[in-house]
């Protein structure tokens, strides 16, 4: 079973009690294509700012296709399905919050 260690915790973990990114979202291997707090950590980082920190697309005249992060508030049934939900779930959630604040996903 291929292992992770979660930043926040700093316990080593499987890496299913990891959010699995997109691989647009990670650049460098040892994420292992998911994200680098664990999934109990992540939960309880948007219960205690009840926020969570997201990338979104931004087109520039000259600068082309860049990404840039917005914050957007959550409650702890959006956190649950965030953090333990299918990614089908979690997907439909953050494109929901995005398309409120008018913005573009970055991974489509």
């Amino acid at each position: 079973m291929d292992m992770k260690r979660c930043f926040n915790c700093k316990e080593e973990k499987p890496l299913k009690d990891f959010i699995p990114q997109p691989k647009k979202d990670h650049m460098i291997a040892s994420q292992k294509g998911c994200s680098i707090n664990c999934r109990k950590c992540t939960y309880e980082w948007i219960m205690d700012k009840g926020e969570k920190l997201h990338p979104y697309r931004k087109i520039t005249k000259y600068q082309g296709e860049l990404r840039r992060f917005t914050s957007f508030l959550m409650n702890e049934d959006e956190a649950n399905i965030y953090c333990y939900g299918s990614d089908i779930e979690r997907k439909e959630l953050v494109r929901s919050k995005l398309k409120k604040q008018g913005l573009l996903p970055f991974n489509e």
